[in-house]
This record gives structure tokens, C-alpha cells and sequence, in this order.
């Protein structure tokens, strides 16, 4: 029996406003461990530099939009900000038996 990919069609929205005084980098999403995601990137930078990792390695730096990203199963989008903000969009699709 093999299994079918199954879009389960959910927006991700995450939203992400850090204060670089007291929190400097952060865990915005994490893919479910049986699917993936493909997502867009706004990066808004007023101060310092704002940098986005997936699974540890830099996926986009500095300010502006970085379209279809690929985070795999089990694999997080963190950032670090100097001042500004995060936003992804996406959909994640999850494969069920």
C-alpha cells in the first residue's frame, strides 16, 4: 500500500515582532514531521540586521521579500533581528498514510 500526498491547504501566518532588548532571535515555525511547507519571507529591517535561517542554514538577510523557500519535514525557521519584523506565508502540505 503506498501512501498519497494529501494538501491539507493550511495558511501558515506567522507574525513576528522582536525586541532586540530583550529577545534577539526566535523559533517562528517548525514543519510537521510527516510534511513540508513552502513559504515566502518579508523581511522589514528598520535597525541592524535581520537574518533567517532554515534548519540552521541562512536563507535570506537584510530587508525585503524572498519567495518560495522549502522547509523540509521536521525542519524550523528561526531568525535573529536587530529591529524590524518577520512575516511568512505559505502552505504546508502533509503526507498521511
Amino acid at each position: 500500500m503506498s501512501a498519497t500526498l494529501v494538501s491539507s491547504n493550511t495558511t501558515i501566518k506567522v507574525n513576528a515582532a522582536l525586541n532586540p532588548s530583550t529577545v534577539t532571535s526566535s523559533t517562528l515555525y517548525t514543519a510537521p514531521a510527516n510534511g513540508y511547507a513552502i513559504i515566502t519571507l518579508n523581511l522589514i529591517q528598520t535597525a541592524g540586521t535581520t537574518t533567517v535561517f532554515v534548519a540552521g542554514r541562512r536563507v535570506a538577510s537584510g530587508a525585503g521579500n524572498f519567495y518560495g523557500v522549502y522547509v523540509g519535514p521536521s525542519q524550523a525557521v528561526s531568525c535573529t533581528i536587530g529591529t524590524g519584523q518577520v512575516d511568512i506565508v505559505g502552505v504546508e502540505f502533509v503526507n498521511t498514510p
